[in-house]
């Protein structure tokens, strides 16, 4: 939110309270003056009052608790993060006349007068924008889980079928160059055998990149561990991890990340022109943090969106996916200096 829509309906510091209620009576937004010693509503504006519910003289002289939907002492701490300045805008919940439930976003100031400060809260119902959000983030999980099941499907079709023939195929083919006369000389066995050992390594690489086992036995951190040692391994690059496990993510959300990091690594390799990367799993509470670092050539954030190369698109395609399950994607990087990106995502 901008400072400017934070700040559009406050009134001034200092403020004339016959121009206050003048503006109250006649203003759509949904506005509340509140009591922060009593944590009673002193004044409300037309369209707090059409909001909620409740007719003025009924609203003004409600607590603040008979309309949030939370405990007396989370209200209290609340009110203390404004009176010390830490926070001033929150999202709550809030309940109307009718029993209803809205999801509000919330931007507190102070009215300075002489007897004692009130606090002027100016809020926006945010329900449908949040249920939009809600609808996103299942569709984006539900076609995960798509992507997915069929991943699972294939991999297992390779393990079962395809990785079964060619073991049978070399195994009998062994059986073969027992029995004399050999069809074929020994130096051509050995081309077979070694022809059906790449077929069957290419098989088994595929099978746990479609669907990775340690994801599923150890979890995000091991899997993410795993796939960034097996990338860099095969590129020619340092790799460097640190990271502790998630336990409380779905799995939906688990293999999400799991797979924009993939991606990420991926284009790091293909783009970056490094020598090393660093990979870093933080739990913070109600989020987690993925950090991707490399030493790479960087490249102009500020293009990113305008360049049409598969990194732009690679890029852009994590943090639209990260996005639709209310997380985001933060990259810091100049031309020489390396790339710095971050995936935060919030855990359910």
């Amino acid at each position: 939110m901008s400072t400017r829509r934070e700040t559009s309906h406050l009134p001034s510091a200092g403020y004339d309270e016959h121009s206050l209620d003048d503006f109250l009576s006649n203003t759509d937004a949904i506005i509340l003056v509140l009591n922060p010693r009593t944590m009673q509503i002193e004044k409300a504006s037309r369209g707090a009052v059409e909001f909620y519910g409740w007719p003025r003289g009924e609203l003004i002289g409600k607590k603040i608790g008979d309309i949030e939907l939370l405990d007396e002492a989370s209200i209290r701490k609340n009110f203390q993060k404004v009176l010390s300045s830490q926070q001033r805008h929150f999202f709550l919940k809030h309940r109307t006349a009718d029993g209803k439930i809205a999801d509000m976003e919330v931007f507190v100031d102070f009215l300075h007068q002489e007897q004692q400060p009130l606090l002027c809260s100016v809020m926006y119902d945010t329900t449908e924008k949040r249920r939009s959000e809600d609808r996103l983030r299942k569709l984006s999980l539900e076609i995960t889980r798509i992507e997915e099941r069929e991943r699972k499907q294939f991999a297992s079709y390779l393990h079962d079928e395809v990785g079964q023939n060619l073991a049978m195929m070399k195994m009998k083919l062994e059986a073969i160059s027992y029995s004399p006369p050999a069809p074929l000389s020994g130096h051509e066995f050995d081309q077979v055998y070694d022809l059906i050992d790449r077929t069957i390594e290419q098989t088994r690489s595929m099978i746990f990149d479609l669907s990775p086992p340690v994801l599923y036995r150890f979890g995000l951190s091991s899997a993410l561990r795993n796939e960034g040692e097996k990338i860099c391994r095969e590129n020619g690059l340092e790799f460097v991890f640190t990271g502790e496990e998630v336990s409380s993510m779905p799995d939906d959300e688990r293999i999400l990340i799991y797979r924009c990091a993939q991606e990420l690594m991926r284009n790091c390799v293909r783009h970056a022109r490094a020598s090393r990367m660093e990979l870093s799993l933080r739990n913070e509470g109600a989020r987690i943090v993925l950090r991707l670092v490399d030493n790479g050539i960087g490249f102009d954030v500020a293009s990113l969106d305008k360049n049409r190369t598969y990194r732009g698109f690679g890029l852009f395609s994590v943090r639209e996916r990260i996005r639709a399950i209310g997380g985001a994607l933060t990259i810091e990087s100049r031309m020489g200096e390396g790339t710095y990106i971050d995936l935060i995502a919030p855990i359910n």
